[in-house]
């Protein structure tokens, strides 16, 4: 099937949108050719596994002999990460240890529950003064959204009063009116 001639039943012309106001030409993707900012991607993250190969071949010593091949490896002394080559370990400060677990000879210390008991009633005593202190503020804000929802109900009703009492003067001066008309007649 061509894409074109199905097009061209649907009123298409070459060099137009397909619908008016449509775009003519695709949207293409931007390529990054540069190496630098987001997007950049180098292939040296291949090129530590290439030097650990390369490093493990040469320590490699290969002798061919008549009966084959035969392959001895030199001893390689493996050394610390230098502190002063790795970003990481510049900006590490040591500090001591944590008092009573490096250096402490007695092993397996021994808790009282008694004590353990102390530390939580003090814990739930807290709690509950928490939680009190809670349900008064929730208390105290709940009395103060129903002293303005009872303010705004006095309001309301003051209005609907002032409504009422202006209703009854203008009625009041309408009867007077027409009291006065009749009388002039």
């Amino acid at each position: 099937m061509n894409a074109e001639n199905y097009l061209v039943q649907y009123g298409w012309t070459q060099g137009e949108a397909l619908r008016f106001g449509g775009l003519k030409k695709p949207i293409l993707v931007k390529h990054k050719k540069d190496q630098k900012g987001l997007g950049h991607t180098s292939d040296q993250h291949e090129a530590w596994w290439e030097r650990v190969f390369d490093g493990q071949l040469k320590s490699l010593n290969v002798v061919a002999n008549k009966s084959g091949t035969s392959f001895e490896q030199s001893e390689v002394k493996v050394s610390g990460i230098s502190q002063n080559l790795s970003p990481l370990y510049r900006s590490f400060i040591r500090g001591e240890g944590l008092k009573g677990t490096i250096g402490n000879s007695e092993d397996g210390a021994v808790v009282k529950e008694s004590s353990i008991m102390m530390f939580d009633s003090s814990d739930d005593e807290e709690d509950s003064a928490e939680k009190k202190a809670k349900k008064e503020r929730k208390r105290a804000k709940k009395e103060k959204i129903s002293k303005k929802e009872d303010k705004v109900t006095k309001r309301q009703e003051k209005k609907a009063k002032k409504q009422e009492k202006k209703s009854n003067r203008e009625e009041k001066k309408a009867r007077a009116e027409k009291r006065k008309r009749k009388r002039d007649d």
